[in-house]
């Protein structure tokens, strides 16, 4: 994971609004109206993710998105069932191809845009009160630290990260650089019969932070299985608002690490999950 700015995600978020149609051409059968339709509920819900993690709670951003249109799949797919109807005996107008399009993506840029420019002009008046971007730069600056610390003057002792142990030692160190109340590993509220320990609870910002370090015995389909097996377990640790997963992975088991990242990044039962990988 490459360190970059913040509101580079946002960037990227406003260009796949933007690509929704050249991604799903128009087709004959009115099928790519549906594929909008799953892309715009998607991109909504990850607008919701990032407001949530860079502004508090009462944000106004938050009031802003709950105004940009989503219709119901019902609605978009008697569209598409008139739009492959077009060449058959129909009588009355077409609805505007794709407007719920266009009721989407207007908006949903503009206000990616003002919050974009809140976050480069008023950095002070993003919440504190999760310490995401704090976490964020330990994640992105981590393999750095890590390297750093093997160059030691005479061959001295040093820590070299073998384990998710050692991660876990390194991680709670530079945390202390920002924040003063650090709660190492606790158990969460048991999932059919079970739980698991959460590495780190930051109580006055309302994270949780899982470490993970893959390794060769653990392939992509077995970490993820493992993974939702955690976020079943953690969600339900009450009075927490984000869960970031921090996994270092300096020997590259998982071989699309950008596919890893947007498939767990999400918004669940108004829990931001923030998956970040390092390599």
């Amino acid at each position: 994971m490459d360190e970059k700015p913040i509101t580079e995600e946002i960037d990227t978020l406003i260009t796949a609004i933007r690509d929704i149609p050249k991604k799903f051409p128009e087709n004959e059968d009115g099928s790519f109206l549906i594929s909008w339709y799953t892309e715009i509920d998607r991109y909504k819900k990850e607008m919701l993710r990032v407001i949530k993690l860079f502004f508090k709670d009462n944000s106004p951003y938050l009031a802003e998105l709950d105004k940009i249109p989503v219709p119901s799949f019902q609605t978009v797919s008697q569209e598409r069932a008139r739009f492959a109807d077009r060449s058959c005996m129909y009588i009355g107008p077409l609805p505007a191809l794709g407007a719920f399009y266009m009721g989407f993506a207007v908006p949903a840029v503009h206000l990616l845009e003002t919050i974009k420019l809140e976050l480069e002009k008023s950095p002070r008046r993003v919440s504190d009160s999760n310490g995401f971007e704090k976490v964020y730069r330990i994640c992105t600056r981590f393999k750095l630290i890590a390297d750093q610390l093997k160059e030691r003057y005479d061959n001295r002792e040093t820590l070299i990260i073998k384990d998710e142990h050692d991660v876990q030692d390194l991680f709670h160190a530079l945390l202390k650089l920002y924040f003063d109340d650090i709660r190492p590993e606790e158990p969460t509220p048991s999932t059919a019969g079970s739980s698991s320990r959460i590495d780190f609870l930051l109580t006055r910002e309302r994270i949780l932070i899982e470490t993970k370090m893959p390794r060769s015995s653990l392939g992509d389909k077995k970490l993820k299985e493992e993974l939702i097996i955690d976020l079943e377990c953690y969600q339900k640790h009450p009075g927490f608002d984000t869960l970031i997963f921090f996994v270092y992975d300096p020997d590259r088991y998982i071989q699309s690490p950008g596919a890893f990242e947007t498939d767990f990044n999400e918004v669940r039962d108004d829990l931001c999950v923030r998956f970040l990988i390092s390599q």
